[in-house]
């Protein structure tokens, strides 16, 4: 006799026990969970590192700027002392070329008589030697500026 009913028997069959997934799925899930805040914590960290470059590459580029201003900065003192210094130099020269014309014209004045008395002579020579001096201290002047 087959017994073939659909009521549940006292006996336990032998069916399969059936597999839980539930603890894999949640296993899966966490580790997941965990998988992604590493990541999002690695890329924070890698963002704060170029961060980081980039501010130093810009304070880096700020200081040479800063010494290039003050370069060029003392460069431009330098050049107001240079042309107010030549200003000065030039304004000697020309006051000693307007007394070299003065000493020039009182000499020709000397040297065109016919006639030169000692004292003109004389006067005539002191002149000369004064005008060999300050052609000296030109000449000197102009070194100095060249």
């Amino acid at each position: 006799m087959s017994t073939t009913t659909n009521y549940p028997s006292a006996t336990p069959q032998n069916q399969p026990p059936k597999k839980d997934y539930k603890n894999l799925v949640i296993g899966l899930l966490a580790a997941g969970f965990l998988g992604t805040w590493g990541y999002l914590l690695w890329n924070n960290n890698k963002q704060e590192q170029v961060q980081t470059q980039q501010q130093a590459q810009i304070s880096k580029v700020t200081d040479e700027k800063g010494q290039l201003q003050k370069n060029f900065d003392d460069a431009l003192v330098r050049l107001d002392s240079l042309t107010g210094t030549n200003n000065k130099l030039t304004a000697n020269i020309n006051e000693k070329d307007g007394q070299v014309a003065k000493l020039k014209g009182q000499i020709r004045g000397l040297l065109s008589k016919n006639h030169l008395t000692e004292a003109e002579k004389k006067k005539a020579e002191d002149l000369i030697k004064e005008l060999n001096d300050k052609v000296s201290n030109l000449e000197q002047q102009v070194a100095q500026l060249t």
